[in-house]
């Protein structure tokens, strides 16, 4: 059936729109490869800015000049749009390769899966002198500007980051269930720890601060609500 000219703009709109809210992530890399890494992947994202936590504790965007984000930065969390898998890094000058998938709805790929299983064939890196496995995990989860409407996704593939990451997600999902319409709204902030070894570590973390509705994420409620949880635990 010949679709009307009105009908056309309407399903231009709506691709629009959805083309919006699907983010394709990019991811970080090692120190030794993370301009190659970042360059590769920029080519192939439709939307977002890359947003990493960096060793001295500040939100950065190492495709904008490492510009920093400022800590106590409000943004509305799309938890189910939150993408993990590995990536490998093949040298210098060498595109990576990324296996990533949703983690609500998608498979990501288990680590068995990609190859290079035999320890003893791992290169050795350039950091600790030991083995390495070449294959990193690696999660990223988009967040929106309350402001601005800006997408950013942070990504990390430190353990400590992953495992912020993965708080963010478990109280995300909570909070889902009970605000079927609605999209937590979170601030950024810097946590750390006390290590044994490496004294103090710093680590990312995200407070909840309000909610806003699905179908306008640029109206956000950020007074503390009674039925959000407190800010995740680094």
């Amino acid at each position: 059936m010949t679709m009307t000219t009105a009908q056309k703009l309407k399903q231009q709109n709506d691709d629009a729109e959805r083309d919006r809210n699907t983010v394709v992530p990019l991811t970080t890399a090692t120190p030794a490869a993370i301009n190659t890494g970042l360059g590769y992947l920029a080519k192939h994202t439709s939307s977002g800015t890359v947003l990493r936590f960096s060793k001295d504790g500040k939100f950065v965007q190492p495709t904008q000049g490492d510009a920093e984000l400022a800590e106590g930065t409000e943004l509305i969390c799309h938890w189910d749009q939150a993408r993990a898998g590995f990536q490998r890094f093949n040298g210098k000058g060498e595109p990576p390769d990324v296996r990533i998938d949703l983690i609500f709805g998608g498979k990501p790929p288990e680590r068995n899966e990609l190859g290079d299983n035999d320890a003893s064939q791992w290169p050795v890196s350039d950091m600790t002198g030991q083995l390495e496995d070449p294959w990193r995990e690696v999660q990223m989860v988009p967040l929106e500007s309350i402001e601005t409407g800006e997408i950013y996704v942070f990504q990390t593939m430190s353990t400590t980051g992953l495992r912020s990451v993965a708080n963010l997600l478990r109280q995300s999902s909570r909070f889902a269930s009970k605000n079927p319409e609605h999209l937590p709204v979170v601030r950024l902030r810097a946590g750390g720890f006390d290590h044994k070894k490496y004294g103090w570590v710093r680590t990312p973390a995200f407070e909840f601060v309000g909610k806003t509705p699905k179908t306008n994420a640029a109206v956000a409620e950020t007074s503390v609500s009674a039925d959000m949880d407190d800010a995740i635990p680094f």
